[in-house]
Parts: C-alpha cells; sequence; structure tokens
C-alpha cells in the first residue's frame, strides 16, 4: 500500500499488477441535501421545500419533461400519499415507494414538482438522481494483524451451534452487508457460503439472485478487504477474514437514489433474520448535504435499530464543505482515505492524507470525516478473474478497511451496537432532521474507534481527518476485556504556519530511524472551495541540502504531498513555499524519529469500554411568552426550573413547526429570557431545552407571544351598514372605514349568525366596503362588521342588519 507521492493528478501513474485499475467509487450525480431551508446550514436556501440541486435541474428541464424526484410527507403511507399526490397536480408514473417514511420516487413534470412543494404534509422534495460507477501492507501498518493475534478475533463466532466452524457461516456470526456492485461468490476467497444471502435492488425492487455476479468488480475488491477468507493468497486476508458478507446490489452501472434507500430499507427489513451488524457502502453523492435527505435518515435509522454503517467520503478535490450522503448521516460513519508507511514502489510511502479525499463539513456546519481509514494502493480480490487480485485506491477501499476493524471489535465486545429511538415520520423538527432521537441515540464503536485514533491535522475533531488516522490495535484493545501491548508507530508531528505571499519556510526534524518512510502533507487551511489562491508547494530536504522529493504540481487543490525512504539518520527538513498568495497553513509529518509512546493497553482483564450514559436533563414545562408592555420589539419567556440542568438552549420559529433556531443560552437556573429586536406587530414561537453532562433535553412545551405594533390606533367603525337577500345569496354593504394610526387600513371581517342574540361567527374577510355570502333560502341571517389594519388594530362591530335569501 502506498501514498500518492508527489506525482499530479493528470500523471499520477496505474497500478501495475494485472488487470490493475484506479480505485473506482459509486456516486450520485445530484443529490439530496435538507429540508426546505427552514434548518440553519440547510441547502434549500430559497425554502421552497424543493432541494437546490433539484431546483437547477428544474430550471434546466422543459415544461413536459419528467425529472426524477423522490417526494418525504409529514406523515400517512407512501401509497396514500402518492394517490393525493396525483389528485393534486396530475397523474404520474410512481416508483419506489418508501416503508419507513412516507416517501415515493417518481416521474413528474417540472410545473408538478413546483405545485406538489406547495401542497401541505410536504417536507422535501429531491432529486432521485443517478448513480454511477465513478490489503495486505496496510493492516500490519494499522496494527489489525496484531490486534487480531492479541485479542483472538476474526469476526467469527466458533461458539455457534448453528455454524461452529471458522469457514462456517451463519447469522450467528459477524455479518457485514455490502451495498455496492454485488459480490462474485465464485472467488476462492468469497466461495463456499461465506456471503449467506443477499438482493439485488439496483432496479428499485429487491428482488432475485444477480447479488452473486460483480461485473463491475467494486463490490468484490471491497468485500474482500473487509472479509476475504485469502484461499487464493494467505497474504491477501482480509481486515476480518472470519466474518460473514451479505450481498446487496445497488446498481453495476448505474442506478437511482431511491434504489440505494430501497437497499437500506430492505436490510431494515431482513437485519434480525441475516444477523446484520454493519453495514458498508463505498459510495456517496456529489451534491453537499445536511445529513437530512432520504439517504442519511436511513442511515440513522439503522443505527437506532443496532446496525453501524460505514460511508465513504468520496474521492474528489480535497476543497471544504464537500462531504455528501451518506456520509453526512449523524450517526453513519464517515472515512476518509490516506496511505500507509510499510508498502514499497514508484508512489511512494508514508502515513499521508490521501489528495482525493473529500472533506467536510456538512451543509450544517458538523464535523466530517469522522475517521480516516487506509485505501491507497490496496490490493484484493479481482471478480471474474477466477482467484486473481487487482489493486486500487480510493475512499471505497479505506471504507471497508474500517468496517473490517469494527467487525473484530464486535468480535472482541458483543455488547458495541448502537442503540436509539427513531423518529416518527411526522417529526420534522429539528430534534428528529436527521431521523431519530438525539438524546437516546449511542453509537459505541464509533465513539471507541474515534477515541483511540492519532489525532491528525489540527489538534483535536477537524474537517480534514476527522478524530484523525484510524489505529486499529489501539480499537480491538479498548473493544477487548483482554489486555495488549500496542505495536508501536512511527512519530507523527503537526506543525501549523502561515506565508506571505513568495515566502518560505523549513522546520527540521530529527530521524533516528532511516527504516521508517518519511511523509509529509501540506494543506493551505485558509483556501476556500474553488479557488487557486493560495497555492503553496512542499519539499522535503535531506542532510546534505539534497532535494529528496518536492509537489508543486497538484495547482487545482489545497494539499500538496511529498514521501521519501531516507538513506541515513540525521537532521531533514520540510520546506513550504508560496507559488502565490499567502495565508495559514497545516504540516502533517510522519517519519521514524523517538519512539511514539505506546497508547496505553487495557488497564484491567474486565474493561467496561461502554459505560453508562450520563442522561440528559428532563425538558422543561410551563413556558409562558408575554409581549413587553410599552414595547414593540421585545418578548419575556419564562418556564419552570429542571433537576440537573447547566442551562438552557432557548428557540425561536417563525410557525412553530419548522425553522427553529437558537437564539439564546442562559446559566444555570435562570429561567427567565427577554428576547429583544423583534419585529413589530409580528406572532413569534418559543421553545426551550435544558442541557447538561448527558446532552440536551427534549423540548419544552411550545409557547407564543406577539410584540406589539407600532401603531395602537384602532380604524374607525363601518357604519351603514345594509343586508339585501337575493337567489340564493345575502348582499352586504357598508360605508367604508378610515385609519389614523400609520399601518393603514387592512380590510374588513365579516360575522354572520341565524339570531341578532345568538353566537356570531367569522365567515370571511374583504378588502372591500361590500361583501356576498351563499346562503340557503327561507332563512333569516344576522350580520356585523369589524374593520382592521395592518398593524392588527380592530375596530369595535358595526350595527346589527339582517336579511333573508330568496
Amino acid at each position: 500500500m502506498r501514498s500518492m507521492g508527489i506525482v499530479p493528478p493528470s500523471t499520477k501513474p496505474r497500478a501495475t499488477l494485472a488487470a490493475a485499475v484506479v480505485g473506482i467509487l459509486f456516486a450520485v450525480a445530484a443529490g439530496p441535501a435538507g429540508l426546505a431551508g427552514a434548518r440553519s446550514g440547510g441547502v434549500d436556501g430559497d425554502g421552497d421545500k424543493i432541494f437546490d440541486s433539484l431546483d437547477r435541474r428544474l430550471a434546466r428541464a422543459t415544461a413536459d419533461e419528467k425529472v426524477g424526484v423522490i417526494a418525504v410527507f409529514d406523515g400517512g403511507s407512501s401509497s396514500a400519499r402518492a394517490a393525493q399526490a396525483r389528485d393534486a397536480v396530475g397523474d404520474f408514473e410512481t416508483g419506489y415507494e418508501y416503508e419507513s417514511l412516507a416517501a415515493f420516487s417518481a416521474e413528474m413534470t417540472p410545473n408538478q414538482v413546483r405545485a406538489l412543494a406547495r401542497r401541505p404534509g410536504v417536507v422535501q422534495i429531491q432529486e432521485d438522481a443517478a448513480v454511477e460507477l465513478a490489503v495486505d501492507t496496510a493492516k500490519r501498518a494499522a496494527g489489525a494483524d496484531r490486534a487480531a493475534l492479541d485479542f483472538s478475533v476474526d469476526g467469527n463466532n466458533e461458539a455457534s451451534t448453528l455454524c461452529p466452524g471458522t469457514r462456517q457461516y451463519c447469522k450467528d456470526d459477524l455479518v457485514m452487508a455490502v451495498l455496492d456492485s454485488g459480490i462474485d461468490t465464485s472467488h476462492p476467497d468469497l466461495d463456499n457460503g461465506k456471503v449467506i444471502g443477499g438482493v439485488d435492488c439496483s432496479t428499485g425492487t429487491c428482488s432475485g439472485s444477480t447479488w452473486m455476479i460483480d461485473t463491475n468488480g467494486h463490490g468484490t475488491h471491497v468485500a474482500s478487504i473487509a472479509a476475504g477468507e485469502g484461499d487464493g493468497d494467505p497474504t491477501m486476508k482480509g481486515v476480518a477474514p472470519g466474518t460473514a458478507l451479505v450481498s446487496v446490489k445497488v446498481g453495476s452501472s448505474g442506478s437511482t437514489v431511491s434504489a440505494l434507500d430501497a437497499s437500506l430499507e430492505w436490510v431494515l427489513a431482513n437485519q434480525s433474520a441475516l444477523g446484520i451488524e454493519i453495514v458498508n457502502m463505498s459510495l456517496n453523492g456529489k451534491t453537499p448535504s445536511d445529513g437530512t435527505d432520504t439517504t442519511s435518515r436511513l442511515v440513522n435509522r439503522l443505527a437506532a435499530s443496532g446496525v453501524t454503517t460505514f460511508s465513504a467520503m468520496g474521492n474528489g478535490a480535497p476543497d471544504p464543505g464537500t462531504v455528501s450522503f451518506p456520509a453526512s448521516a449523524k450517526y453513519g460513519f464517515g472515512v476518509g482515505n490516506m496511505s500507509d508507511p510499510i508498502g514499497g514502489g514508484p508512489s511512494g510511502d508514508g502515513f499521508a492524507l490521501w489528495w482525493m479525499s473529500k472533506r467536510g463539513p456538512t451543509a450544517d456546519g458538523r464535523t466530517k470525516p469522522d475517521i480516516v481509514s487506509y485505501g491507497v494502493d490496496i490490493t484484493a480480490a479481482s471478480a471474474n478473474s477466477g482467484g486473481g487480485y487487482v489493486r486500487m485506491s480510493g475512499t471505497s477501499q479505506a471504507t471497508p478497511f474500517a468496517a473490517g476493524v469494527a467487525a473484530l471489535m464486535l468480535d472482541a465486545n458483543p455488547s458495541l451496537v448502537p442503540s436509539g429511538t427513531a423518529c416518527a415520520t411526522a417529526d420534522v423538527v429539528a430534534d428528529c432532521a436527521d431521523g431519530v432521537v438525539d438524546a437516546s441515540m449511542s453509537v459505541p464503536v464509533k465513539d471507541l474507534m474515534t477515541q483511540t485514533a492519532v489525532d491528525w491535522a489540527k489538534p483535536g475533531l477537524d474537517n480534514e481527518t476527522g478524530a484523525g488516522r484510524l489505529d486499529a490495535y489501539a480499537a480491538v484493545d479498548a473493544a477487548s476485556a483482554l489486555a495488549g501491548s500496542h505495536p508501536g508507530s512511527p512519530t507523527h508531528t503537526f506543525i501549523e504556519g502561515s506565508l506571505t505571499s513568495g515566502s518560505s519556510a523549513d522546520h527540521a526534524f530529527t530521524v533516528t530511524d532511516a527504516s521508517v518512510p518519511i511523509a509529509a502533507t501540506v494543506v493551505m487551511a485558509d483556501r476556500p472551495a474553488g479557488v487557486g489562491t493560495p497555492d503553496f508547494n512542499l519539499e522535503l530536504v535531506g542532510p546534505g541540502g539534497e532535494r529528496l522529493a518536492y509537489s508543486a504540481t497538484e495547482a487545482n487543490f489545497r494539499q500538496e504531498t511529498v514521501s521519501a525512504r531516507p538513506a541515513t539518520t540525521g537532521t531533514y527538513k520540510v520546506r513550504v513555499s508560496s507559488a502565490s498568495g499567502g495565508g495559514v497553513y497545516w504540516i502533517d509529518l510522519s517519519y521514524g524519529g523517538a519512539a511514539t509512546p505506546a497508547p496505553t493497553p487495557s488497564p484491567t482483564p474486565t474493561p467496561t469500554p461502554t459505560p453508562t450514559p450520563t442522561p440528559a436533563p428532563a425538558a422543561p414545562s410551563g413556558l409562558t411568552a408575554a409581549a413587553v408592555a410599552g414595547s414593540t420589539s421585545q418578548i419575556d419567556l419564562a418556564w419552570t426550573d429542571v433537576a440537573g440542568e447547566s442551562g438552557y438552549n432557548v428557540e425561536r420559529s417563525a410557525d412553530g413547526v419548522l425553522g427553529w433556531t437558537q437564539v439564546a443560552t442562559t446559566a444555570a437556573g435562570t429561567v427567565t429570557y427577554r428576547d429583544t429586536g423583534l419585529a413589530a406587530g409580528t406572532t413569534y414561537y418559543y421553545r426551550v431545552k435544558a442541557y447538561g453532562a448527558g446532552g440536551e433535553s427534549a423540548p419544552s412545551n411550545t409557547a407564543s407571544a406577539r410584540t406589539n405594533a407600532g401603531d395602537t390606533t384602532a380604524p374607525t367603525t363601518p357604519t351603514a351598514l345594509k343586508a339585501s337577500g337575493g337567489r340564493g345569496k345575502i348582499s352586504l354593504t357598508w360605508k367604508a372605514s378610515t385609519d389614523s394610526g400609520g399601518s393603514g387600513l387592512a380590510g374588513y371581517k365579516v360575522f354572520r349568525s341565524t339570531s341578532a342574540t345568538g353566537t356570531f361567527t367569522q365567515i370571511g374577510t374583504s378588502t372591500t366596503a361590500s361583501y356576498a355570502d351563499t346562503v340557503a333560502k327561507g332563512i333569516t341571517y344576522w350580520y356585523y362588521v369589524v374593520a382592521y389594519d395592518k398593524a392588527g388594530n380592530h375596530s369595535a362591530a358595526s350595527l346589527k342588519v339582517s336579511a333573508k335569501a330568496t
């Protein structure tokens, strides 16, 4: 396994093994992102419930062109919602009807899509976009081989009475579903029952047995990295060779988002029957996502039902904000890509972040990836080769490596399954925008894997590498009740600096072990997406001042990488220089220096890797809201205190349903808040959440208040009201009111009763001094009229009059 070294994108060498190709990643041409602009950071910028990527697609379409879409509703059955939509916007062809969401895919014209988006109950409409097909040394470098030996794990359950042997597979084993192009079950590393089941969902209908055929080769390679047996070549064993597989085919050369979603719903439906604990998805979209698209929602539902998912970040320019679904799912595992220091060859060596691994944040500002794994020059099973192998590179390869490590962790400690509560389909408020009740979620494998990662790039969580470089040994050690001794790893140093245009900077380091390759990566931290400056070059300089490696050709990327094998110990330098512009840079440097302290092994034979989480505080109650007297821009809030809180988060919405935005945080015990700077004469909705060591509570009750209007003068009372009966109707006329308060007359409200002393009900409004009421003939009706202005002030009621229709 080797890094891409200093070779520019246009000339980077392809692998030289038989039939070797550059790693392929499933990619979605244009896809979902978030709920209709109601959430901060979402990708429906105009709030019309149509995702921006679909808006752009509709703008290009002709009036009668059919566009593939996925419509999501706030409740009901998918089939009933489809029928209602046809009645509302005209006939269209329905594709996949979701089981766990009130949603369906369909072919609609642009006008139908826009009309449907205006209907009540519609949550979002996204494009049903096209899906395209766009281990050896790594195991040793990551400590996975050593972990398997020290902790006696391989992903199999030899204690099962149903399938007790190491080469017997069933639902009792660790089971991983591979959502990909299929798996070639005739390859010796994946044959003889290794794949315990599967389905083909590539057409949007999950059926058939073509999941055993992989004409593309991508799925076979991915499955082999995670769990190949190594029968064709013992050095080619996967990370967790004892893990059973399920093949869920989402396409060979093309598919759709709804087909991918159908495969996820199939996993949800068959999880128990097949014992699925892990899902690998080496596929992704191309448009930024905030994690509320249908695919991300289903990933989160899988987590709530006990399934850990791993999703590729995607291959592309390392610009910020390029993460898409399903890697954007809050409770899924987004995996980036890096090289390892053991492989050798023309591409270079060393721990280095791959130049084509996409970066976060998500569209709603969350950090992604969650971790970076190993996917550069990975050799694994080649489909339809009779037992051969092929080398590929990409986040597609890094993802099953991480998923295989998760299988070893679950083998060491089967209790590390995620758990939580899926939100009701109709619950589309911010707490449930990702599909699950946030306070209920626990994803222990993800927690342990990120906690034991080697911090990389900027200290702490960052959008280049997430929690950092996957340390397979430390992750399995943290999961296991057995004690282990970490094999150690090369020295890693993080350097942060800045350059002015045309300047350079040297950073010296001492190599004490010349057998370890040197790798350095510089990231131009200030460089926005799609911008060519600043552009920095990177150089590796030997003890005698000689140039060992130089990278200056990746002008379209915000990252440069160099690597070399040192000929001797001594003082080396990594030099960063400005080709254009200036700004902050980050350098990750890996080399054979002073011994890196090994992570602390499991301290006792009975560790508790998943402590009982501290519960979140109870939801506040008794929330009230009232306009501040004498003010047109302030509302006072008050609520009841709850135990164990560290403070409260105050949220505001324009309609009390969507668009909740946090506007304030109060200190512990502070149960009042004055919201200021509001618009006059406007109604605002509020809710409050308590927060503490265990996270954030559920929301309080919703309270609303209307700010006082700047205009407090009511219009004059309508006069000279007259009612005259006609055929099936009564016509009302009156003398118009006037408004002197400044906001202007808005109109009139008309009230009716069947008795002069009975209960009057508002039956309509008018902007003119007349109104026609359709009524039953022969009955006497009584009326009065009230004028109101644009500030919400109302006049007194007019005199009452009566009439009878003929």
